[in-house]
């Protein structure tokens, strides 16, 4: 017999101790080198391959919220994470996203998202508005008005008429 035992490679472990043979580390697990027993992946990582000697970071739109994974989840939709992530965060009011973002993308002028963690944008209803970039529809203020759904801007009541309240859809 042998006088002596041999390390395992980086990804590989014996089963018990006296073994004559080392195996690969089941997925979600890994070893680096060294004497030693394969552990599981920690959360916010994971090992997609038997044989892993270190565990990957969940990619950006993606999360790991338990130890021992051999995958990612996606972020629904109407969320997003960063890289090394164990949640996703919902998406800001005014912004969206599709499954698997990595970051929310404001609502296009005229348009918004009435509350966070939203998957599309609708347009401003009459009597509001919003420029370009993340936020909610305004109301338009006294003077101004905005007759039609997705305005970007309020517009001034002509000469004549008047608006003379907030979140008017029509002068008079």
């Amino acid at each position: 017999g042998s006088s002596s035992c041999t390390l395992c490679a980086a990804g590989y472990s014996s089963a018990a101790a006296g073994a004559s043979a080392c195996s690969a580390c089941p997925s979600g697990t890994f070893k680096g080198a060294g004497a030693g027993a394969c552990q599981p992946c920690p959360i916010k990582t994971y090992a997609d391959e038997a044989g892993s000697s270190s565990c990957k970071f969940a990619e950006a739109g993606s999360f790991v919220n338990a130890t021992g994974a051999n995958a990612t989840t996606l972020c629904p939709a109407g969320t997003s994470s960063s890289t090394a992530s164990a949640e996703c965060d919902p998406c800001g009011v005014g912004t969206f996203s599709v499954e698997g973002s990595s970051s929310c993308t404001a609502c296009a002028a005229g348009f918004s998202s009435s509350a966070a963690g939203a998957s599309a944008c609708s347009p401003c209803p009459p009597g509001t508005s919003k420029g370009a970039g993340a936020g909610a529809c305004e109301p338009c203020p006294v003077k101004t008005y905005a007759d039609e759904a997705g305005s970007s801007a309020c517009k001034f009541a002509e000469a004549g008429s008047f608006a003379n309240a907030t979140g008017a859809n029509a002068t008079t």
